[in-house]
C-alpha cells in the first residue's frame, strides 16, 4: 500500500480516463521509481503498453530529496525517535518502508544544521534585546551596549522543563 492508494486511482482510472496516444479507455498508473515515501508514477495505456513520457512525484520534491521523507525525520527526531522506531511506524500504519538508514542520517543532519543556524540567530537576537533593554535601563553606558562583551543578567530557572507530562 502507498501513502496514495495507487490501486484504488487506477480502478477509477480504467472507466474515465484515455489515452492520449491511441485515445482508449484504460489508463493505469505505474511505479517507475520508489525513494523512501516519495514515489514517481507515469500513465501506461493497457492496450498499447504505451507508457507517457510524462512522469510525476506524489510528493514535492527539494533537489534530489522528497518532502515528505524530510517531514518525516522533523516529525520523529525531535520526540527521539530514530530509523528503527520509523520503520516500526510504517509497518503498524501498513505504509511502504521509509528510505534506507544513510538518507535519513543526511536528512536529519540537514535539520540539525539548520536548527544550529537557527539557534545562533535566536540567540544572538536574544543577547541584543537584554543588551537594549540594559542600556535603555540604565543599567550599562553605551561603551558597554556596543562592545561584545559579556553582561551580567540574572535568570531564573523553576525546575519545571525537567518533567515530562
Amino acid at each position: 500500500m502507498d501513502v496514495v492508494d495507487r490501486l484504488k486511482i487506477n480502478n477509477e482510472l480504467l472507466h474515465i480516463a484515455s489515452c492520449s496516444y491511441c485515445a482508449q479507455r484504460g489508463l493505469t498508473i505505474n511505479e517507475r521509481n520508489r525513494n523512501g515515501l516519495g514515489v514517481e508514477w507515469a500513465f501506461t495505456c493497457q492496450d498499447l503498453e504505451y507508457t507517457s513520457p510524462k512522469l510525476f512525484h506524489t510528493s514535492s520534491k527539494s533537489s534530489h530529496t522528497y518532502d515528505l521523507n524530510r517531514g518525516l525525520v522533523l516529525g520523529l527526531r525531535p520526540i527521539g525517535r530514530g530509523h528503527s522506531a520509523t520503520e516500526r511506524l510504517m509497518s503498524v500504519l501498513n505504509l511502504p518502508r521509509p528510505m534506507t538508514k544513510s538518507p535519513w542520517a543526511l536528512h536529519a543532519r540537514g535539520l540539525e544544521k539548520a536548527a544550529s543556524e537557527l539557534l545562533v540567530k535566536e540567540l544572538s537576537k536574544a543577547a541584543e534585546e537584554v543588551r537594549e533593554f540594559k542600556f535603555f535601563s540604565g543599567l550599562i553606558s553605551t561603551e558597554e551596549r556596543q562592545e561584545d562583551k559579556t553582561i551580567n543578567v540574572g535568570v531564573s530557572i523553576d525546575g519545571s522543563w525537567s518533567s515530562r507530562g
